[in-house]
């Protein structure tokens, strides 16, 4: 890392455990912005950091709606015993199941693999 901050402006941090950023401090001439993927920074913020002009953000919040998404996923395949269900429907009708891509996004929700299966909107 030290020769690769030597000379620049910015700094994407995706380790930030990493001592990386201290070791490298004095090669950085020209730091000026180090964002941080995570959501704390007190594990990177060292002495001459802190002293610095430098400013650092991180991303707060980015992860919230899709752990909250997963979490509640996971609750409602929990209490509505999902697995014993898709376990019972495989067995019944022989089939597997595949995924069907939802309109406008990157998410995908799995259907069964029949004939009368229906595209998911979502």
């Amino acid at each position: 890392m030290s020769e690769a901050v030597r000379g620049a402006d910015a700094l994407f941090l995706w380790d930030f455990f990493s001592e990386a950023v201290q070791d490298a401090w004095p090669q950085a001439d020209r730091l000026s912005w180090i964002h941080v993927a995570a959501a704390g920074v007190d594990k990177l913020i060292f002495d001459e950091l802190a002293a610095s002009e430098v400013t650092v953000t991180n991303a707060q919040g980015t992860f919230d709606r899709p752990i909250a998404e997963w979490v509640l996923g996971a609750v409602l395949a929990e209490a509505k015993d999902f697995a014993a269900a898709t376990s019972t429907s495989r067995r019944r009708s022989g089939s597997t199941v595949r995924r069907v891509g939802c309109r406008g996004s990157q998410r995908s929700w799995s259907a069964p693999a029949r004939s009368d299966a229906r595209r998911l909107v979502c």
